[in-house]
C-alpha cells in the first residue's frame, strides 16, 4: 500500500513539473500584443497567433480566450477594450456571440 502510494505521489510530481515546464514554454511564445492600428494584415497577424497560442496551450474556454486576447492589445485596443467592458458592466452595451 505504501508504494502505491509512493507511486501515485511521484507520477503526480512528475505531472505538475510537466505542467510546470509548458507553462514557461507557453510563456517565451506568447503573441505579439496588437495595439489597434487600422492595418488590416497586423490584425490578421494578431488573430492568427492569438488562435495558435490558444491552441498550442489547449485553450477552449471561449471566456479564457477573451481574457487571454484582452492581456495582448495595447494602446488603443485595449483603451477600447476596457471603454466596452466598462459599458456591458453598466448595463449600456451587450456581446452577442
Amino acid at each position: 500500500m505504501l508504494k502505491l502510494l509512493n507511486d501515485i505521489s511521484n507520477n503526480f510530481t512528475a505531472t505538475i513539473e510537466t505542467i510546470k515546464v509548458e507553462m514557461l514554454e507557453m510563456a517565451e511564445i506568447k503573441p505579439k500584443a496588437f495595439n489597434g492600428n487600422r492595418d488590416a494584415k497586423e490584425l490578421e497577424n494578431f488573430i492568427f497567433d492569438m488562435e495558435q497560442y490558444f491552441k498550442a496551450g489547449g485553450t477552449t474556454s471561449e471566456e479564457t480566450k477573451i481574457t487571454l486576447a484582452f492581456i495582448h492589445l495595447s494602446n488603443d485596443a485595449k483603451l477600447l477594450w476596457r471603454s466596452k467592458v466598462n459599458d456591458i458592466q453598466n448595463g449600456r452595451s451587450t456581446i452577442d456571440t
